[in-house]
């Protein structure tokens, strides 16, 4: 909407209060604030009240009444500025205070001003003011402003009123940085400068931190000034400017189509590479060698094994560069932006980048202060490469995670089998369910068995068998191999003729009945480590039951790499 809207003014309104003899008009004042909130269908309040004005801090700044009320009066009435809408985001900070104006004109104030004389003159106050606070919402504004006028009456009725602003409780700036093309001129023919003819800006809080991600345009030199010209410059800052190239954003335009207070350009005028002297004593001449410059920009550890893996670096290779930069300011009433600063800085020729890598039998904490040499490929300190600018931290990461080391692959339909991880690289593995009397027979033999796969053996620092539940015998092995017969020990679990009945047999002249009623539960701590083997393993468990019985296993593991 377009037009001017009117609203019906809500008023509180009370008698105003009695200035006695020992209160004089001077010390009270009118105070009047017409609020509008919504930026569509704006709602406005408009409330008025005497209140103390302070001479020397004797006062206090507003006054109550006898009930502890401020005191409201109607004398604001007529005072009430006609609203409109400005739009969500449709209108800049710029078109918002035009359309303003209109409004919140010359003649407007001295309306205003003669209401608040009016009131002066009743000899109920020495001075007044009115405040008009609109809630608006500027185009490319992430949030919603404040747009204020205001009218001041002195008592010595002189009337001050300015031009609306519209005031943001966030500011942004927009930051420019731009890179002349001519700043390769100062290098040798083979190298390159990677944002040479480019204007990179972003949004960034008044403090410097950023708001906005860069916008990149490549202008192919087109600001390039020629010395210590700033012609381009004034073209960067404001493109109505004769003569400036067309097509490419602007520090004006862009505060205005982000609602931003102020703008600064960083302009890079020179690079060129920077040399050591040195004396040769030989000859006793000057020798200039160039300052080289090493940025590690990742270094990543992959592990392989407990105390192994292959070490990666990536990074660039070149020369340390000198920058001149001129920085420059404007603020969005400025046509023209202002130098405050010329600084030297340094940097790196994006020329030469290296990919290396080396498998070594290290942990990666004690490669914190290594790296490897981009030249020789060697694994050196840190502190030996000449020029180094930046020492990425080492990022360390497993392709071989404990989930894909170990692989449960089959067992029989009616046994359970679970990998449980317990936090830290620890984990059981269990065969077979921790219950009673789920198989029935006497002198009934149950085996089973279960497959996993390991693609790495040394990873497991543990892998023990650490308890055991059965009724009535258990046999254990891995990988064909007998590591446990419970409950009496010995070297094999068969059922053979026992007197009238049956027995089980578990050592060449070891023979008792089946029957054993109870319910084992063993803890042990038996290795298993030395019968594991790369790739498929198995664990056969066979059980030996006298009318009921059950049995299970868990083994508790540790790994050098956690899930």
């Amino acid at each position: 909407m377009t037009g001017l809207i009117w609203f019906v003014i809500s008023i509180a309104c009370t008698l105003a209060p009695q200035i006695s003899s020992a209160q004089s008009s001077r010390e009270w004042g009118l105070r009047a604030i017409q609020a509008v909130t919504g930026l569509t269908q704006p709602a406005s309040a408009l409330t008025s009240e005497h209140v103390a004005v302070n001479f020397g801090g004797s006062k206090p700044a507003t006054t109550t009444s006898s009930s502890g009320q401020r005191q409201h009066v109607a004398d604001a009435r007529p005072m009430a500025v006609s609203v409109r809408e400005y739009g969500v985001g449709t209108m800049t900070k710029a078109e918002i205070i035009q359309a303003a104006k209109a409004i919140m004109s010359t003649a407007k104030a001295n309306q205003i001003a003669g209401i608040i004389k009016g009131v002066m003159a009743q000899g109920k106050v020495g001075s007044g003011v009115f405040i008009y606070e609109q809630q608006v919402r500027p185009k490319g504004a992430p949030r919603d402003m404040k747009l204020s006028w205001g009218v001041t009456v002195t008592e010595n009725g002189y009337v001050f009123a300015g031009d609306p602003k519209v005031i943001d409780s966030d500011p942004t700036l927009v930051y420019l940085l731009y890179t002349s093309l001519a700043a390769e001129a100062g290098l040798p023919s083979s190298w390159t400068y990677a944002d040479a003819g480019v204007l990179k800006w972003q949004l960034r809080k008044l403090d410097g931190t950023p708001a906005t991600a860069w916008t990149t345009v490549n202008t192919g030199g087109a600001f390039d000034e020629t010395a210590d010209s700033e012609f381009k410059i004034s073209c960067l800052a404001n493109k109505t400017t004769a003569g400036c190239p067309t097509g490419f954003v602007d520090a004006k335009t862009l505060m205005a189509e982000t609602a931003s207070a102020a703008a600064m350009i960083d302009y890079v005028r020179k690079v060129a590479p920077a040399y050591d002297e040195t004396l040769d004593p030989s000859t006793g001449e000057t020798v200039y060698q160039p300052q080289m410059s090493v940025s590690y920009d990742r270094r990543e550890y992959d592990r392989t094994g407990c105390s192994s893996g292959n070490f990666r670096n990536i990074g660039r290779r070149g020369y340390t560069l000198k920058t001149t930069v001129d920085r420059y300011q404007m603020g969005e009433s400025d046509q023209l932006a202002t130098r405050i600063n010329r600084f030297e800085g340094t940097s790196i020729s994006p020329t030469e980048n290296f990919d290396l890598s080396k498998t070594l039998d290290m942990t990666s904490q004690s490669l914190s202060n290594q790296v490897i040499d981009s030249f020789t490929s060697a694994l050196v300190a840190s502190s030996t490469v000449r020029g180094l600018q930046y020492l990425a931290p080492i990022t360390t990461y497993s392709t071989l995670s404990n989930a894909n080391n170990m692989r449960l692959e089959s067992t029989q339909s009616d046994m359970a089998m679970s990998w449980v991880p317990g936090g830290n690289g620890t984990y059981s593995l269990y065969l077979g369910t921790i219950a009673d009397n789920y198989w029935g027979g006497y002198g009934a033999v149950y085996d089973r068995s279960m497959s996993f796969n390991i693609s790495n053996v040394d990873l497991y620092t543990k892998f023990t068998l650490a308890g055991a539940w059965f009724d009535d015998w258990l046999q254990v092995q891995v990988n064909g191999q007998t590591v446990y017969i419970g409950p009496y020990g010995g070297d094999r679990l068969q059922v053979v003729r026992y007197g009238r009945g049956y027995g089980v047999q578990y050592c060449s002249t070891c023979v008792r009945g089946v029957e054993l009623s109870t319910n084992w539960a063993i803890g042990l701590n038996i290795d298993l480590r030395p019968y594991l083997r790369a790739g498929q393993n198995n664990i056969w468990m066979r059980t030996i039951v006298a009318g009921n019985g059950e049995g299970a296993i868990r083994i508790d593991a540790t790994s050098c790499l956690a899930d």
